[in-house]
């Protein structure tokens, strides 16, 4: 887990959807849908399965939680 948020942090994508699949399962973290569903987007993986067990306002809230992280990322990458 700590490696896949390391990873994760530094925009790989397959990292980040490893990183879903912890919080999807519960496996090193608690089992939170709604973060497994923020990880999957940033990785680039639209897990259907998972978004059918989120509300509308979930998913919305996922996809916001997302774009937070993917906008703050770019700002310190073009800081370096």
């Amino acid at each position: 887990m700590k490696w896949y948020l390391k990873a994760a942090e530094h925009g790989l994508g397959a990292a980040q959807i490893h990183l879903g699949n912890c919080y999807a399962n519960g496996k090193g973290v608690v089992k939170n849908d709604l973060l497994a569903y923020q990880w999957f987007l940033l990785g680039g993986w639209d897990s259907e399965e998972l978004k059918a067990k989120l509300t509308a306002k979930q998913r919305a809230e996922g996809q916001r939680l997302a774009t937070k992280w993917q906008v703050a990322f770019d700002k310190r990458r073009a800081e370096k």
